[in-house]
C-alpha cells in the first residue's frame, strides 16, 4: 500500500507557519501609510469598474436580446425620434457660422481697428486666453458663434426674407438686439456685479453701429455659407 508523504520537512513547514504568522501580525499592528491608501483607492476605482462593466453588459443583453424590438417600440412611442436630416443641419449651422467668424466677421472687425472706430484693443484673430479656463479667444468666438449658428439652421424657414442671406441677416441683427444689447448686459451687470454694462450701447450711434455691421455680416455670412452646405439658394 502506497502512503502519501508529506510535502517537504518539518523545518520547512515550521518555517512557513512562523512566516505566515509574522506576517498576519504585521498587517494587524500597522498602520495604513500613504501607499495603501493609494493601492485601496486603486482596488476601489478597478471594482467601480468592474461593477460597470457588469451593468453595461446587462444593458447590452437587453437592448440586443429579444426584448428589443418590444423596448424600441415603447421608446418610439415615448418620445419622437430625432431624424439624421435634422442633425445634420444643426452640424451644417454650426460650420457655416464657425467658416463666418474665421473670415466675415473678424475681417469687419478688422476693417473697424484700422479704421479707428473699434479699440486697438480690439484685435481680430486674437489668440490671447479668456475665460477661467484660458481659451483661445479666437476659439472662443467660433465656439459661440457656431452655437448661434445651430439656432439659426434650427429656426431660419421662421425668419423673415427670401433668400438665406437675407434670412441670414436678420438673424444677425437679431443677435445683436436681444444677445449684446439686452441679454449681455443684463448678465454681467445685474448677475456678475460687473460694472459699465450699458443697455443698447448707451445709444451710442458709433458703437451701435458697428455692433450691427459685425454681426450683421456675420449672419449674412452664415446664412449664405449654410445654403451653399444645404444646396438651397
Amino acid at each position: 500500500m502506497i502512503q502519501a508523504r508529506p510535502i517537504g520537512n518539518r523545518k520547512t513547514t515550521k518555517c512557513c507557519s512562523q512566516v505566515g504568522k509574522t506576517a498576519q501580525s504585521n498587517l494587524a499592528v500597522a498602520k495604513p501609510d500613504a501607499a495603501d491608501k493609494n493601492a485601496y483607492r486603486s482596488i476601489k476605482l478597478m471594482t467601480y469598474v468592474a461593477d460597470l462593466v457588469v451593468w453595461t453588459n446587462a444593458v447590452r443583453s437587453i437592448v440586443y436580446g429579444p426584448l428589443s424590438t418590444d423596448l424600441q417600440k415603447v421608446f418610439q412611442n415615448m418620445a419622437p425620434k430625432a431624424s439624421n436630416d435634422s442633425m445634420m443641419s444643426l452640424i451644417l449651422g454650426f460650420i457655416a457660422a464657425a467658416i463666418a467668424v474665421l473670415t466675415v466677421h473678424q475681417a469687419i472687425v478688422y476693417g473697424l481697428v484700422g479704421a479707428k472706430v473699434l479699440p486697438p484693443t480690439t484685435q481680430p484673430w486674437s489668440t490671447a486666453a479668456v475665460g477661467p479656463l484660458g481659451i483661445p479667444k479666437i476659439l472662443n468666438d467660433v465656439f459661440w458663434g457656431g452655437l448661434w449658428g445651430a439656432l439659426f439652421a434650427a429656426i431660419w424657414p421662421k425668419l423673415p426674407g427670401g433668400s438665406m442671406w437675407l434670412r441670414g441677416l436678420i438673424f444677425g441683427w437679431i443677435i445683436a438686439v436681444v444677445s449684446n444689447w439686452i441679454l449681455l448686459p443684463f448678465i454681467r451687470g445685474t448677475l456678475l456685479s460687473m460694472p459699465r454694462q450699458d443697455y443698447f450701447a448707451s445709444f451710442d450711434p458709433t458703437r451701435m453701429g458697428a455692433t450691427l455691421l459685425i454681426l450683421g455680416g456675420f449672419g449674412l455670412a452664415t446664412g449664405l455659407i449654410y445654403g451653399l452646405l444645404r444646396g438651397r439658394s
